[in-house]
């Protein structure tokens, strides 16, 4: 089991953000931002370090060039939200393909929250042009697509394909096409949880690197669709 000299997150980081969903003002956190710094933020820094040595062997085009970049924030954009509470309950990463920017490419995605870690691969918020790009893509390879898919599902560590989906196939593609249904997709990924226990434990990073190594052939061939437009 590979750990890369990484032994979990804090029980304290978690202990924070369960905090920090009960007491959700700037007065709370900074009076605890010692310990969101040293138990949380950079704990999760070393987490992306010791992805990007597992990366290294079976991604090495979705490293990390910069972990500090890649870690989320805590302040929340509540400009257009109902909710005003100014801090997220949690801490995340993206780590698209290397010299892109996210929506421009698929991707690897990790979030941490006092209920365990998220952790999602595929296209999620991919622009217009490359979303157009990907559809013709996904329709022309169906059948390998359609076989990888399938792969991935069977192994039960991932869940199921998601993604938001258009109510009819769009325009550009004939409905009579039996992969046409391949086209109304908005987004696709894979997404599941490990458990809290999982996340204070050395365990973390061989279970992060076991899934994304699953999903990088999806990854990949989402990716070459995507290049049309974005390179």
């Amino acid at each position: 089991m590979t750990t890369n000299g990484f032994h979990g997150i804090p029980p304290e980081g978690l202990d924070f953000l369960r905090g920090l969903e009960e007491h959700n003002t700037k007065e709370w956190f900074h009076e605890h931002k010692a310990m969101y710094e040293m138990s949380l933020r950079r704990p999760v820094l070393a987490l992306l370090a010791a992805l990007d040595g597992e990366l290294a062997d079976f991604a090495p085009a979705y490293r990390v060039a910069d972990p500090r970049k890649a870690v989320s924030r805590p302040n929340r954009d509540t400009r257009f939200s109902a909710d005003k509470s100014p801090y997220r309950t949690d801490v995340s990463a993206v780590l698209p393909r290397a010299g892109r920017a996210k929506q421009e490419v698929a991707g690897f995605f990790f979030s941490v929250a006092a209920d365990g870690v998220d952790l999602l691969g595929g296209a999620y918020m991919p622009g217009p042009p490359q979303l157009a790009a990907l559809r013709r893509h996904l329709v022309a390879r169906a059948e390998p697509f359609r076989r990888l898919v399938a792969e991935i599902e069977a192994t039960g560590l991932v869940g199921t394909l998601q993604g938001e989906r258009l109510k009819r196939v769009p325009r550009d593609f004939s409905a009579d096409d039996p992969d046409a249904d391949l086209a109304r997709y908005k987004q696709l990924y894979f997404r599941t949880r490990l458990d809290p226990e999982v996340a204070t434990s050395e365990r973390l990073v061989p279970e992060l690197s076991r899934r994304f190594r699953l999903l990088t052939p999806f990854v990949e061939l989402l990716d070459e669709g995507l290049a049309a437009v974005s390179s």
